[in-house]
């Protein structure tokens, strides 16, 4: 960085970091990135490369297996995660298969993991009926972990099963 460079290569920048360490890289990158700079960095921590990367490529076994922006790569909605207060028990088991998982936070409080297979408003629309209150309502979107895992996946199969699927 002393060379004050328009392009910088990292490899693995936050690898054996502690969170202040990986906090500190993490600002660095960013600051470099809005000098416009231009910075390439390895990485096997995915969530670093969704935190700091407009553009990622995923290699596998030595071959280019993806590329792009991850806007594009990883923007499936998959469902929701819906956080609900003051909620009986017996109103979240009515919901039923719109629900694909439940975590008890606390009494009356309860994450759900909504299948998207309805508008996240319905479902909360019924909880409220039954004298829940909002406390988040997130999407639940693919991540580039989740992108990486399907696209090695389908690297690997045998050349025979791709053909026909």
């Amino acid at each position: 960085l002393i060379n004050d460079p328009e392009v910088i290569f990292l490899d693995e920048p936050m690898s054996g970091l502690d969170p202040l360490g990986r906090r500190d890289v993490r600002e660095l990158i960013l600051s470099l990135r809005d000098q416009g700079r231009t910075i390439f960095f390895s990485s096997h921590i995915l969530t670093d490369a969704e935190a700091l990367c407009s553009r990622v490529a995923i290699i596998a076994d030595g071959r280019l297996v993806a590329c792009g922006r991850l806007a594009d790569l990883s923007v499936d909605v998959q469902g929701w995660e819906l956080v609900v207060t003051g909620v009986q028990p017996s109103a979240v088991s009515d919901l039923g298969s719109d629900v694909r998982r439940v975590t008890r936070i606390a009494d009356g409080r309860y994450s759900l993991e909504l299948t998207g297979a309805r508008p996240p408003e319905q479902v909360l629309s019924q909880l409220v009926s039954r004298g829940a209150r909002l406390v988040s309502l997130n999407p639940r979107h693919q991540t580039l972990e989740d992108f990486f895992v399907k696209q090695v996946e389908h690297d690997r199969e045998p050349q025979e099963l791709r053909r026909t699927s």
